[in-house]
């Protein structure tokens, strides 16, 4: 007779979507981040001490295979890499003072991207969230505050950030915006695009490999941003003909006449009384 409880084959079933979500995972690193991105989530998996899950995983062959090819691997960790130095490097060239915020998905390729670009001599520091990620501890609120105090003030040129720095930064004005990947949010895309063109004209570039999931996350986020822009004009145009129209209903409406007395005199009353 069975034990009562959840049989095995769901336990491996779960166990096998569980796999597959990982190496889809290895994969975006790969095609979205670059070969750092890739090496720097499957290393920590190959160390001693790792769980049983991740034992499975690093040891399949192909997975093997592909870390030790990345390992190997002396060129550029990604094609993004170049034209995303270019543009920062004439941005600073035309604006010495300007400042740039470079977004990344990962807090590996944040840190990757700060190292990249203080070996080419920019003033550059990260930004990230508060929670600790493999061991490695985020930023307080006050080293967040202080970072920000920092580049507001011009005191570094270029702040790489995760999605942390979406929303709510204090920052007066952002001369170019970088998306070292698309965002198929259509909140996160107007978000981001915020952040810059507040009180001059900003530059905003999305970074995008070909034939990748870059593409499906790009033209998704577009797609949902120009969904969004329309709603939001539909229901401003709403409520601005629902107002029109109270009003004309108020133009229609007679005036009331309100019929002033003059106030009787009672004194004079009382003294025609005492006459009579």
């Amino acid at each position: 007779m069975r034990k009562k409880g959840r049989a095995p084959y769901l336990f491996q079933a779960s166990r096998q979507v569980a796999l597959a979500r990982t190496a889809h995972h290895a994969l975006l690193c790969i095609e979205r981040q670059g070969v750092d991105s890739f090496v720097r989530f499957i290393e920590p998996k190959m160390k001693p001490g790792r769980s049983r899950f991740e034992a499975a995983f690093v040891n399949d062959q192909k997975v093997k295979r592909a870390f030790n090819a990345a390992k190997r691997w002396k060129g550029p960790s990604h094609p993004k890499l170049k034209p995303l130095e270019e543009t920062v490097k004439e941005q600073i060239a035309r604006k010495p003072d300007s400042k740039i915020i470079v977004f990344a998905e990962l807090r590996d390729t944040v840190e990757f991207l700060v190292k990249l670009f203080k070996s080419e001599g920019i003033n550059v520091e990260h930004f990230v969230g508060q929670g600790t990620r493999q061991g490695r501890k985020g930023m307080t609120q006050k080293e967040q505050r202080e970072a920000l105090a920092r580049f507001s003030s011009s005191v570094f040129q270029v702040m790489c950030a995760t999605s942390i720095a979406e929303e709510g930064l204090d920052v007066p004005q952002v001369d170019l915006v970088v998306f070292y990947e698309p965002v198929a949010s259509d909140v996160r895309l107007i978000q981001r695009k915020g952040r810059t063109g507040r009180d001059a004209p900003g530059k905003v570039m999305i970074l995008t490999t070909d034939k990748t999931a870059d593409e499906r996350y790009l033209w998704s986020g577009l797609k949902r941003e120009k969904r969004m822009k329309r709603l939001v004009k539909k229901m401003a145009d709403e409520s601005m003909e629902r107002a029109m129209h109270a009003k004309d209903k108020e133009q229609e409406r007679p005036a009331l006449v309100v019929e002033v007395l003059p106030k009787p005199n009672l004194a004079a009353q009382r003294r025609l009384t005492d006459f009579s």
